[in-house]
């Protein structure tokens, strides 16, 4: 039976979460936290003898918010997954809430997963990493070969259609990072290591930032890879349409080289009007992401009119060139390239 008590009970229940007596038993706990399952936590004190002066009856205790939102939709039973189903675009970031990187019991994981195929209106999903605010190891540079407990802090990028297609960076990685998923599905993993985790603990820097768009629909653009030929075209629209929607469309095309042979390209017929912001195609070495031909509307003189053939030393380790399309009205045209 307890003279004095300090109740934290759950709220909107009966039920106590934590209840600290009086008399001659053992000092209370010092250091433990209570975390509410709601924005409220309550804090009573029962006296069955009423008060007396001076400090005995005293007590004290410190208090935090932390922001448990999220961007996306959170994937029950995980301490900080998210989804993200039925937006054709989203900017999202790392988890707010860092009481989870308060002394953890295991390395902390999140995953954010990206998907573009609850309607099949699209084939691929375009993912910029706009920033990443993650430590190195105290034993130097990261890597993202190790085991966990070696492992410094990590951004993984999965691509389920196409596990070779992925993504590692780690503190050493600076700048904006593009990533074009082969399927309608990606994955962005965030790996925290839980011998570190505490520096996160009540930081303000998000520890990354990033954008999502789905594109790339199949009945506008056709197949996103276009196996290993010596030549080949790819016309657009892959299969017409009028629907407003098709206004603003992104698509991306993988055209496979082998790196032996110099790649020589030709557009034609291209009928797309306005600015660079109402049209454009690009093409792009992905290993490095270098744009080595850009064109927008007949009309736009500062542009070049002749792409540029890559041979095999500007190929590098490429082992295909992507097209890149980005338009808000409609139009035509037809690419071609040969192997030679």
């Amino acid at each position: 039976m307890c003279g004095h008590e300090v109740n934290v009970p759950y709220c909107m229940t009966s039920y106590f979460n934590r209840s600290f007596c009086d008399g001659f038993s053992r000092p209370l706990e010092r250091g433990h936290d209570f975390v509410s399952t709601t924005p409220t936590l309550t804090v009573e004190f029962i006296s069955t003898t009423g008060s007396y002066s001076g400090s005995s009856l005293h007590y004290w205790a410190q208090y935090d918010f932390f922001d448990n939102s999220v961007d996306g939709e959170r994937v029950e039973g995980t301490i900080c997954d998210e989804r993200f189903v039925g937006k054709t675009r989203a900017t999202f970031r790392s988890l707010r809430n860092t009481l989870v990187f308060k002394d953890p019991k295991h390395n902390v994981r999140c995953n954010y997963d990206i998907d573009a195929d609850s309607d099949r209106s699209f084939g691929r999903v375009k993912l910029t990493l706009k920033e990443a605010g993650l430590h190195g190891s105290d034993s130097g540079g990261g890597t993202c070969e190790k085991n966990d407990d070696d492992m410094a802090d990590l951004l993984k990028v999965f691509d389920p259609a196409s596990p070779e297609n992925k993504l590692c960076l780690t503190a050493n990685d600076g700048g904006e990072k593009i990533f074009f998923s082969r399927g309608p599905r990606l994955r962005l993993s965030l790996f925290v290591n839980r011998l570190t985790a505490t520096r996160y603990f009540k930081t303000q820097s998000p520890l990354f930032v990033a954008a999502y768009e789905l594109m790339h629909p199949p009945r506008l653009c056709g197949p996103a890879a276009i196996s290993d030929s010596l030549r080949g075209v790819l016309t657009f629209p892959y299969y017409g349409g009028d629907n407003e929607s098709d206004y603003d469309v992104s698509c991306a095309w993988d055209i496979a080289v082998s790196g032996r042979r110099t790649v020589s390209f030709n557009l034609s017929n291209f009928t797309f009007n306005g600015e660079c912001e109402a049209a454009r195609l690009d093409v792009v070495l992905p290993t490095t992401n270098d744009v080595v031909y850009t064109k927008c509307a007949d009309t736009d003189k500062r542009v070049r009119k002749k792409i540029p053939a890559l041979t095999p030393k500007r190929l590098s380790d490429a082992r295909f060139v992507q097209v890149r399309l980005k338009v808000k009205e409609k139009g035509f045209f037809q690419f071609s390239w040969v192997e030679e």
